[in-house]
């Protein structure tokens, strides 16, 4: 299990947050050590992703209501927990929405930066907003680079619905 401190919050990564995310990223499809590139890549976005949604939780929380916030990437995304932490109703919301609103702000930046930096060669090949944000593997026939982008775009939308779903959050030790 890998384990660092950013911001003063102890994060783990379990091995099967590795996994996951490599296969997501179509790991499984390598034939050879170029294809490497682009599961390489989504690890990273996807990394980047759900490490800053869980950051909202636990730094909004440790803003709120004080006590100790811990991070856990595992399987399918993360858990932040907080031991020692008082919040009022609305200090709780706010702290539920933090991780969404954070995943959501990283999508629009990578969004400005895919029209800033990569724009026009969108233009010449005729993509738009949606072609990246539905389909990051379009970007990847494309460059590396507008394919990171676009799996932060999509990365942002998506986990961004899907966190805001009324949906109980599973873990390995549930």
């Amino acid at each position: 299990m890998v384990h660092f401190t950013l911001f003063g919050i102890p994060v783990y990564i379990r091995p099967s947050f590795w996994v996951v995310l490599a296969i997501f990223g179509g790991a499984l499809s390598i034939s050879s050590v170029e294809d490497l590139i682009y599961p390489a890549l989504f690890v990273i976005a996807g990394f980047v992703a759900i490490l800053s949604h869980e950051m909202g939780h636990a730094l909004v929380g440790r803003k709120l209501g004080g006590g100790q916030q811990t991070i856990v990437l595992e399987l399918f995304g993360g858990l932040t927990s907080s031991h020692g932490m008082q919040l009022t109703r609305g200090g709780r919301a706010l702290m539920i929405l933090a991780g969404p609103m954070m995943t959501l702000l990283l999508g629009i930046i990578s969004l400005g930066l895919t029209w800033n930096i990569v724009a026009p060669v969108m233009t010449s090949y005729n993509l738009n907003f949606w072609d990246l944000a539905i389909s990051p593997f379009t970007a990847a026939l494309i460059s590396p680079k507008l394919y990171i982008l676009s799996c932060l775009i999509m990365i942002g939308e998506w986990w961004t619905i899907l966190n805001l779903l009324p949906i109980y959050p599973w873990t390995a030790a549930s």
